[in-house]
């Protein structure tokens, strides 16, 4: 059995990639690169400072046994791939060299979940993806792993390596769909790759099929979402619709309800989903102008203080003065939607994809645009609404504000006519 050797591939800094190949009977070859970098200036077959398989020599790189060790475990798993072809009666190609490989990575590498988990887990070391995951982000990678584990529930099989391909990212993304808007898709799709890339660099796999997928493929192109917010009159509905629902399924007609509370007190507090923890006794406060929360944002961590408003009080006092128990943000969007749907929130709502009831584009990020354009509808300066918000900057918080020309100009009439109550006002027709 031939055996695989060893060569230098120069690289435009200078220095050479150390790369490995094998060739078959056959005469084709199966190159390999070990992800190992030199400077060549520092082979010196004389002085046995390097692994010199081009003159038939097996010397040891000073230094850097790692290095050497590396190189030789890489080789010896070109050679038990070739064994193991061979034993099928096979002929040895390049692919099924390459599949082999792979294959004995995975068993020993775990599946991609698994990865994500190792990530995750590991400190923060110079170089590695776990320090270049910033606290803010670590939420999406945790989302990441949800729905693989989710995707993996409904295959009936973990997912490998090598079975990310365009097939792949044609299921997965329909899977994502059901409960992720586009840009939240395109995120974790995007996360998936950059996952897969540090798994190349990390020698626990070969497979680059998802390097040939491209997203736009699957209408995931970077948009701006069609958001929607819920009025107060809306949020009343769902409130009075709350207090009356009538399920057969009693243990749904519970969760329901209680999501329903979970819905208008998310509206109500202007938090994001990842603060919404922060609802506690020990953050509640009461003073003569009435109760206050004081929270520290996760992404800013800069305090926020925020009035607790009536129909938010008769949740909280229903649940202890603490929010409803957690659940997971998805299963949270499912079941706003529910609610709304339900309750009946059905303004027909304009969409690039066509017009939609309103329920279906309900998610827990409404519930802080209904917080910020509640108030500013409301008539509340814009600077105080941010220190309830904690935006530093007006552009970022006119994201949030969803209000549309009829509805600003019926703010601005009613007003105006508030405004000049008592004020003569002479009409051209009848001066």
């Amino acid at each position: 059995m031939a055996t695989p050797r060893a060569y230098l591939k120069p690289a435009p800094d200078g220095t050479a990639h150390i790369m490995l190949r094998y060739k078959t009977h056959e005469g084709s070859n199966y190159v390999k690169s070990t992800g190992i970098r030199i400077h060549p200036g520092k082979f010196d077959p004389k002085k046995k400072e390097y692994i010199n398989w081009k003159n038939g020599k097996v010397v040891k790189l000073a230094g850097a046994p790692e290095i050497n060790l590396s190189i030789t475990q890489q080789a010896s798993a070109i050679t038990s791939a070739v064994a193991k072809i061979a034993a099928t009666g096979k002929r040895t190609t390049p692919d099924l060299i390459r599949a082999a490989i792979e294959e004995t990575n995975e068993k020993a590498n775990g599946s991609i979940v698994s990865y994500l988990g190792d990530i995750l887990g590991t400190k923060e070391a110079p170089g590695t993806l776990r320090a270049t995951i910033k606290h803010n982000s670590v939420k999406i990678y945790e989302t990441l792993i949800t729905h693989l584990k989710e995707y993996e529930k409904k295959q009936r099989t973990p997912i490998a390596y090598s079975d990310v391909n365009r097939s792949f990212f044609k299921g997965f993304i329909a899977h994502l769909r059901k409960t992720n808007a586009p840009n939240a898709t395109r995120k974790l799709c995007g996360t998936l790759k950059t996952v897969l890339r540090e798994a190349v660099r990390d020698g626990r796999t070969n497979s680059r099929e998802f390097e040939d997928v491209r997203l736009a493929e699957f209408r995931l192109k970077k948009e701006t979402p069609v958001t929607v917010y819920l009025s107060i009159d809306e949020l009343e509905k769902i409130f009075t619709w709350r207090n009356s629902v009538e399920l057969d399924n009693h243990k749904l007609k519970n969760i329901l309800r209680r999501e329903a509370d979970r819905l208008i007190l998310g509206c109500w507090l202007g938090l994001r989903w990842s603060d919404f923890a922060k609802v506690t006794k020990k953050n509640l406060f009461e003073i003569a102008g009435g109760w206050r929360l004081n929270a520290s944002p996760e992404k800013t961590d800069d305090p926020v203080t925020i009035p607790i408003f009536p129909m938010a009080l008769s949740i909280l006092e229903s649940y202890g003065m603490e929010a409803p128990p957690k659940i997971s943000q998805q299963k949270a969007n499912a079941y706003f939607k529910d609610v709304c749907r339900l309750a009946g929130i059905k303004e027909p709502v304009a969409t690039p994809d066509g017009i939609f009831e309103k329920w279906k584009l309900i998610t827990t990020h409404c519930c802080r645009r209904s917080f910020a354009t509640n108030l500013v509808r409301l008539g509340f300066p814009e600077h105080k609404i941010m220190r309830l918000t904690g935006h530093k900057e007006s552009q970022s918080f006119n994201r949030y504000v969803r209000i549309t020309n009829e509805q600003a100009a019926d703010d601005i009439a009613k007003e105006f006519a508030e405004a000049a109550a008592g004020m003569k006002i002479v009409h051209s027709k009848t001066a």
